[in-house]
């Protein structure tokens, strides 16, 4: 098992390890995780699941994001853009990048 514990997550892609073998990615969009003993719960403000995440549109979120924040920062858009990364990153739309796998 392992030590259990409580975290906040962030906008991120999360490799999910199902009980039958089966790996699903998914971007996940902020929430809590639970870890206790062998059982690893993720609670989330929103999911996505890679095989349903449309790469194109997801390009064009993260180029919109990077455009606005060349001349404004604001909290709102660079929600945007770590929500493109994490879509990104689990339908594996980002070519050249550190996924951190």
């Amino acid at each position: 098992g392992h030590v259990a514990f409580l975290g906040a997550l962030v906008e991120n892609h999360t490799r999910v390890y199902q009980a039958d073998g089966k790996v699903v990615d998914v971007a996940v969009h902020g929430g809590f995780v639970e870890v206790s003993g062998t059982t690893v719960t993720i609670l989330s403000d929103g999911a996505e699941l890679a095989s349903e995440i449309d790469v194109d549109r997801a390009r064009r979120a993260k180029e919109r994001a990077e455009e606005h924040l060349r001349s404004e920062h604001d909290a709102e858009t660079e929600g945007a853009l770590r929500r493109a990364h994490a879509r990104l990153s689990a339908a594996g739309g980002l070519t050249g990048a550190n996924t951190g796998h």
